[in-house]
């Protein structure tokens, strides 16, 4: 008979179900909510971005469980799919951070169209987009099994079969991106006119001109904002 004393005082546990309980029930009143601000592109996208964050947490309490308790060979696929949406989740999350700070973006920088701007944009598609995506860019995950060992006490989870497709992407993306980084380090190094490092060197000019134009559009407006409530 397995003790599950231990894990009712584990502290982790114990702050994941309460993140979980009122995480869900902040969703669930911006979900149904009368206020037109909770309608809103930010909050509908916090609503989906949520939504995701809460099964993520599911995902890493059902992965915490089997490694401390040893669930074996007969839940091994559900181990293997909560292990997956732990990333596929976090991919998730990010693309609709991302989403909610371009819309804050707009919203200070751009506020004469921001409200048409994102009213044209088809978020349901964005949506959709994000979690094939994300499922997609977990494929392998999906596919490997999770490995046990048999020990006096249970079952042990030791963890995956060998990924040998992300060793390839992994190294696929890798090379290329440090040879051009030492490519690039050689031409300033030795002064070489490449055109492909003054392409490089003309698009971190002009993203540095972008962004100080940005940061003193943010500050204007938080200067304008104080002297109103000043006012």
């Amino acid at each position: 008979m397995i003790d599950l004393s231990f894990i009712v005082a584990d502290t982790l546990f114990i702050a994941s179900v309460a993140t979980i309980i009122f995480y869900s029930y902040v969703l669930f009143v911006m979900a149904f909510s009368k206020t037109k601000a909770f309608s809103s592109t930010f909050f509908r996208t916090f609503i989906f971005t949520g939504f995701f964050d809460i099964l993520a947490i599911v995902a890493l309490e059902w992965t915490r469980a089997d490694y401390l308790l040893g669930f074996g060979h007969q839940f091994e696929l559900g181990t293997r799919l909560m292990m997956a949406f732990t990333g596929t989740n976090f991919l998730i999350h990010v693309f609709g951070e991302v989403l909610m700070t371009l819309n804050r973006y707009t919203a200070a920088c751009k506020p004469m169209i921001h409200q048409k701007l994102w009213e044209k944009v088809r978020m349901k598609y964005l949506y959709f987009a994000s979690v094939v995506l994300s499922f997609v860019a977990y494929t392998e995950w999906f596919l490997t099994k999770c490995v046990y060992e048999h020990t006096v006490d249970g079952w042990k989870l030791i963890g995956r079969e060998e990924q040998t497709l992300n060793l390839i992407l992994l190294t696929a993306i890798t090379c290329p991106v440090n040879l051009m980084q030492s490519l690039y380090d050689l031409s300033v190094a030795f002064n070489l006119r490449n055109p492909v490092v003054l392409w490089i060197q003309s698009q971190s000019l002009q993203m540095q001109l972008r962004w100080g134009f940005q940061t003193r559009c943010i500050s204007r407006h938080i200067i304008f904002a104080r002297e109103l409530v000043e006012a």
